[in-house]
């Protein structure tokens, strides 16, 4: 049981549309991901040991796209937790290794050329909002999912001229009236109802015989607006704890069933550190 962890690395370029990458699993990898339930860009930072020179130089290099899976192959919980661009590679010498480290940002969300680049669009009163969803996909040139939840009307029209990140945030907010979430996670952004997880991710059980590390702690923080019940969690690391998944925690007083916020994931593909650190509201 959970014995067999497996890690799989393709680094390259345009690898998301079916380009050639490298497959470096094979090197020790030490990864930290996090992912989250917000507009925020999902990170990873990967320290890869003893690359060969023209690996470090022609392959880990800003730009290039990374593909990470990982999870323990005898559990079947081996999957995709990681799709990014490298914004930043440096390597150091440590001892007698060489160690590249690499800083990622979300695929979905690293439009460098959108960042500060001035978007403009107008439309008239009644247009679909799933119109405005469209034209902003297609500048963005990303995937999208749950966009059938949406069945609202601009009903005084729209008129926006701005940032990507301005823009996302007009959308969020008229995606919050009709009781709709948004969020970018690994190769699209995802439109979902707010309280209710993504039933297609199915559920996770998570208990001391099924990964659980240690207790379940609750973090609730009375301040918060939405009065929701907060739990932190560690268990070994499992590709189907994503953002917007169900999880059966079962333990102790804290146990329950919650919906994932945020999942950090740190490991190593040869030993030490493997799991998943989660936050989740009920």
């Amino acid at each position: 049981m959970a014995f067999k962890r497996k890690v799989e690395m393709t680094v390259g370029e345009n690898i998301v549309d079916g380009g050639t990458g490298l497959d470096i699993s094979n090197l020790d990898i030490i990864f930290n991901i996090t992912r989250t339930l917000t507009l925020s860009s999902n990170s990873a930072s990967f320290d890869i040991y003893n690359a060969k020179q023209e690996t470090r130089d022609d392959i880990l290099k800003k730009g290039n796209v990374v593909i990470f899976k990982a999870g323990y192959e005898d559990e079947d919980n081996v999957g995709t937790i990681f799709i990014g661009s490298i914004i930043e590679s440096k390597t150091r010498k440590d001892n007698t290794d060489f160690v590249t480290e690499l800083e990622c940002l979300d695929f979905a969300s690293n439009k460098e050329g959108l960042k500060f680049e001035t978007i403009s669009l107008s439309y008239a009163a009644g247009t679909q909002t799933t119109t405005l969803i469209d034209d902003i996909v297609n500048i963005l040139n990303i995937a999208i999912a749950g966009q059938d939840n949406v069945t609202s009307i601009l009903n005084n029209g729209f008129v926006f001229a701005g940032t990507r990140g301005k823009l996302l945030k007009r959308l969020k907010k008229i995606l919050f009236a009709e009781d709709l979430g948004l969020y970018f996670d690994s190769s699209e952004m995802v439109i979902y109802k707010l309280g209710e997880a993504d039933s297609t991710f199915g559920i996770v059980r998570v208990t001391p015989n099924s990964g659980l590390i240690g207790t379940i702690e609750d973090i609730t923080d009375e301040d918060d607006e939405d009065d929701k019940k907060r739990v932190k969690f560690k268990s070994l690391l499992n590709a189907k704890i994503k953002p917007n998944t169900v999880i059966n925690a079962e333990a102790d007083i804290n146990s329950g069933t919650y919906i994932v916020e945020k999942v950090t994931f740190v490991g190593d593909n040869i030993d030490g550190d493997f799991f998943a650190e989660v936050e989740a509201v009920e």
